[in-house]
């Protein structure tokens, strides 16, 4: 694993952060281009790219601390030190969900419709930064000798990052579809809720970082269940599809 990307004197830019901007980036021509499609006003894309970055990273991030307090009580300056690492995706996600709550309601948009616009583009974001953990050595997996495994340390490896950034790719070429045919407002976002988190629940399993003890099993595992239902929910009882006229009720307002 290579963490730098490059060093320029007292400058150091590494992978994980380098490529959690590349994800946001990819993330914001996705809004740009859909918005076009769904009509929303130019530049709603870098918009909503600026409150779901900002949300995620704060949550993200506070979930973290909370789940590594000890490691940053006699250094609590170190909270603020992300580009090395250090953001719980579920976390961030709670965050992001909460930062479109708020844009829905400000800026008078059905909330299925928005939530469809925004989840479309997370696995395209989250695929590109689990690059960045595997290039970083974070969020790694168990010791493995099988064919596919990879050297971190001297000690070989489930390719964890490397395996759920093909799976977000693909899920995202999967909510696509979704998104631009004619389902309910909030099928994408259901999609969403029971795809990804079925397969993070599975990966929990081939982890090899420690990890956060719930009832039974670990909090990501649970925290997935619990998402899964919910996107089953979501699924079986959205309401009919509510007809938005940007024109007449503009996000840019």
């Amino acid at each position: 694993m290579q963490p730098i990307m490059f060093q320029w004197g007292s400058l150091t830019i590494h992978w994980y952060g380098a490529l959690y901007v590349a994800g946001f980036i990819a993330a914001t021509l996705h809004w740009t281009w859909l918005g076009k499609r769904q009509r929303f006003p130019a530049g709603f894309g870098v918009e909503m790219c600026f409150w779901v970055m900002l949300s995620s990273i704060v949550g993200g991030r506070l979930a973290y601390i909370i789940a590594n307090l000890s490691d940053f009580i006699d250094a609590p300056l170190s909270m603020f030190r992300l580009a090395q690492g250090g953001l719980i995706f579920y976390g961030g996600l709670v965050g992001a969900a909460l930062a479109v709550l708020l844009l829905a309601k400000l800026r008078r948009i059905p909330l299925w419709m928005l939530a469809d616009y925004a989840i479309s583009a997370v696995p395209l974001g989250h695929g590109i930064g689990r690059i960045g953990c595997l290039l970083n050595g974070c969020c790694y997996g168990a010791s493995s000798q099988s064919w596919w495994a990879v050297p971190l340390n001297g000690i070989k490896r489930h390719p964890v990052p490397l395996v759920e950034a093909t799976f977000n790719l693909v899920l995202y070429v999967v909510l696509l579809k979704v998104i631009t045919s004619k389902h309910r407002e909030g099928r994408t976002l259901a999609v969403y809720l029971m795809a990804y988190p079925a397969f993070r629940f599975v990966m929990e399993f081939l982890r090899g970082d420690a990890r956060l003890p719930g009832f039974t099993l670990n909090v990501a595992q649970e925290v997935s269940l619990l998402m899964i239902l919910v996107g089953a929910f979501l699924w079986f009882a959205l309401p009919p599809t509510r007809h938005y006229h940007p024109h007449g009720n503009s996000p840019g307002q």
